[in-house]
């Protein structure tokens, strides 16, 4: 993230912030959905969290942390919205899709009967464990930046992952461990 952007929108530069938004805009969507899993709900949190950042951004300490700080509104108007709508979570559909390159059809039904599988698995996950496992293998974060945005050390986040995953593993071998 370019630092000075950063200092001149929250000089008021409109053009700076018009540029910081564009940057994180398809991330912040991703996130906002893999919470509320409907378009339009997550594109009215990530409207709501520009707005409040807006208000806020003279108040950003440290221009490098811009990202973070704002990936932690949308999460935070994320659950603000299931907190008001009392909605179910769900995680996006083709963080699981296998792309397979071979032909046979029992081979692409297999796969599909696994995505489904692991994502059944992942639905019954509590919410940060989804969260983070999602965060880490389909948005590729660092446990660190994982850390920045739940404010937690990387070593709590290592283990949550890993314990989410190990869940995950049981409930492939056994679907009643979750």
């Amino acid at each position: 993230m370019n630092k000075q952007l950063v200092k001149k929108a929250q000089k008021g530069n409109k053009e700076a912030l018009a540029q910081l938004f564009l940057s994180v805009q398809d991330e912040s969507y991703k996130i906002a959905y893999s919470y509320l899993r409907h378009e339009q709900d997550s594109m009215d949190a990530v409207c709501t969290a520009i707005e409040k950042a807006l208000m806020t951004i003279k108040n950003l300490k440290k221009a490098k942390y811009f990202r973070t700080w704002f990936i932690r509104i949308v999460i935070n108007e994320a659950k603000m919205y299931i907190r008001k709508q009392s909605k179910v979570i769900y995680l996006q559909d083709d963080v699981l899709e296998v792309q397979t390159n071979r032909t046979s059809k029992i081979c692409e039904l297999q796969q599909k009967e696994l995505a489904m599988d692991i994502k059944e698995a992942l639905d019954n996950l509590p919410e940060t464990d989804r969260s983070m496992v999602y965060m880490k293998y389909y948005l590729e974060y660092s446990f660190r930046e994982i850390g920045e945005i739940y404010q937690m050390p990387e070593s709590t986040i290592k283990t949550k992952v890993y314990n989410a995953l190990e869940k995950l593993r049981g409930a492939m071998v056994n679907p009643k461990v979750i």
